[in-house]
């Protein structure tokens, strides 16, 4: 049993990293990213991603035997869940972008999505402040 779920865990991870990658590929997508100023984000997000994919296929059948490696696989599991989540959510906003004719209607679209990724249980409120500090810099990106 505790063979298939090393398998599963593996080939999920796997299966997550492929879909991240093919998604941030498509070229609608990758247009309006650099056109909002997420370039850098996404790259460093599929950069990541990348690694995943080969220390996964590097440690390939010792989640088995190794409980502490199986529970970080799945941490990093759940991780990739949410980065799959915050793509997802990328092309959902470029759609609205474009049926609503250039607007964006959510500023936390801004917040860099490495600040997301790496801390996936912030509240709404914690996003807020983080957008203000940003606006405050300058560095959310000018929407036109």
């Amino acid at each position: 049993m505790e063979e298939i779920e090393g398998n599963l865990l593996e080939s999920s991870i796997g299966w997550l990293t492929d879909i991240i990658v093919e998604n941030l590929d498509n070229d609608k997508l990758g247009a309006w990213i650099s056109q909002v100023g997420l370039a850098d984000d996404t790259d460093k997000l599929r950069s990541e991603v990348d690694r995943v994919g080969m220390v996964v296929a590097a440690v390939k059948g010792r989640a088995i035997a190794n409980k502490p490696l199986a529970r970080s696989l799945g941490r990093l599991r759940e991780v990739l869940y949410d980065a799959d989540d915050a793509v997802d959510e990328l092309d959902y906003y470029r759609l609205q972008q474009q049926v609503q004719g250039g607007t964006l209607a959510s500023p936390f679209l801004c917040v860099s999505m490495v600040d997301v990724l790496y801390a996936p249980r912030r509240t709404h409120a914690d996003t807020a402040s983080l957008v203000h500090q940003q606006k405050l810099h300058g560095t959310i990106p000018q929407m036109v």
